[in-house]
Order: C-alpha cells, then sequence, then structure tokens
C-alpha cells in the first residue's frame, strides 16, 4: 500500500511560528506571516498542492538556479520576492524552504527581532540621533543672532 504524503505545510507553518513574535493571520486568500506588522511568509493551497511566497536576499541565486532548473515550481521576482509552488506529491525540499523562511524574517523584520533569533540580547545600542529639520533650522538661526550680537558689541 503507497504511503499517502502529509501537508508539508504543517511543518512550514510551525517552523515560522518559531520565529520571534511570529504570528499568523489572513491576506488575500493565503495564511500571512508577520513579526510585529511585517510580513515574512505567505502560504496558500488549495487542492493537492501549496504555494508560498517570501523575500530572499543572499539565497536569490538558489532561488535562479531553481526557477531555471524547474520553472513551475520557482519564480524569482522583484525585489527578491520568490514563489514556491509544489503538489504534496512532489519531494518537497522542506530544509531548503525553512532556512528561506527564516532567510526571509531577517530580512523583513525588525533588527531586534532578528536580535533575539541570533541569541543576543535586545537592549538597543543608543545611536547618535541625527538633527531633524527643524533642529537644524533652529541651530542656523541661533548662529545668526549670535554673530549679529557678537557684531554689535565689537562696534
Amino acid at each position: 500500500m503507497a504511503k499517502k504524503k502529509t501537508d508539508p505545510t504543517q511543518v512550514l507553518r510551525e517552523f515560522a511560528l518559531q520565529l520571534p513574535e511570529a504570528e499568523e493571520g489572513d491576506s488575500c486568500n493565503k495564511s500571512a506571516f508577520r513579526a510585529r506588522n511585517k510580513a515574512f511568509l505567505y502560504i496558500g493551497g488549495k487542492d493537492r498542492s501549496f504555494n508560498l511566497m517570501l523575500r530572499l536576499d543572499d539565497s536569490l541565486p538558489v532561488a535562479e538556479e531553481c526557477e531555471s532548473n524547474s520553472p513551475g515550481n520557482y519564480t524569482v521576482g522583484k525585489g527578491g520576492w520568490t514563489k514556491v509552488a509544489h503538489k504534496f506529491d512532489d519531494d518537497v525540499p522542506v530544509a531548503m524552504l525553512t532556512g528561506w523562511i527564516e532567510e526571509s524574517y531577517r530580512v523583513l523584520v525588525h533588527k531586534d527581532l532578528v536580535a533575539q533569533l541570533d541569541g543576543v540580547a535586545s537592549e538597543r545600542i543608543a545611536k547618535p540621533k541625527k538633527p531633524g529639520k527643524k533642529a537644524v533650522k533652529k541651530k542656523a538661526v541661533k548662529k545668526r543672532v549670535a554673530k549679529k550680537k557678537s557684531a554689535r558689541k565689537r562696534r
């Protein structure tokens, strides 16, 4: 008797939900996985097939190679957005896809969450803030006023 293949999306969903602050919601008839309102993965499916969409950066060459080898299963789009489509009966590369999900998470979500993923303390490092336009304008006005006052004193 032939062994019935299981739904590989279940493994991918469980993996995505283990990432820091990841939540599952709906978007355009697909499951959307977000962390702090930043979507990093979309999973959809019907009948005995599924598709997912995620954003890649370092793995783009691998995705492009997959696209050239099996164009029906992989599509690389603008900005690194990659679509993967498989049937449940296919030999789905779950290990590669979980790596891509983590990469998409790292590319799209807040740096604090990526730091949590790496096991680094999520304490923010105080960075000197760049002054806004108003602050720069006020500073310029103060300098002009100071120059006028010093010019008056010299007279």
